[in-house]
């Protein structure tokens, strides 16, 4: 049985991760910075999604990859977070849609019960199995990126035992 290629992405605040998997193993990550950590403001915004979206559209016509993961990012209270994850989640589906990739959007929890095999791990926890898996210190972003990526490979593997 072929490995399948997942692409996953962890939009965020800070920064976004993108992450391509065969399987467990990894073709490709990226971070790609947002407002917070960039050096520039709101009206800046536009360009920041078009490098996103097309960061996001270049890994999957390179890879391409069967299935996009994006994380269902939750609605914190700082509405100005809020935006910003909105934003990058919105993007990234965009892009995924342009492509003709089947996307499915994931809780966090769900992505780590199918990836790493408990749901209810602290982030950090998470990142840190990541990253022991390969002996590499990966970004949080990209880690996270490649736990969504490696979600997608479970629940197409599921997928195919149940005759999906």
């Amino acid at each position: 049985m072929n490995k399948p290629v997942v692409i996953g992405i962890d939009p965020g605040s800070h920064s976004a991760g993108i992450a391509v998997t065969e399987g467990h193993e990894v073709l490709y990550s990226n971070t790609i910075d947002s407002l917070t950590n960039a050096k520039w403001d709101d009206n800046d915004l536009g360009d920041l999604m078009v490098e996103f979206m097309l960061a996001v559209q270049e890994a999957i016509e390179t890879y391409k990859p069967e299935l996009m993961v994006v994380e269902l990012t939750s609605v914190p209270n700082n509405m100005h977070t809020n935006k910003l994850l909105a934003y990058w989640e919105a993007a990234a589906i965009i892009a995924g849609s342009m492509s003709g990739i089947f996307i499915k959007r994931m809780r966090t929890k769900e992505a780590r019960k199918l990836a790493l095999g408990k749901g209810d791990m602290k982030k950090e926890s998470a990142i840190n199995m990541v990253c022991d898996f390969f002996n590499i210190r990966y970004p949080d972003d990209e880690a996270e990126a490649i736990m969504f990526a490696w979600a997608g490979v479970e629940s197409l593997k599921k997928a195919n035992i149940n005759g999906g």
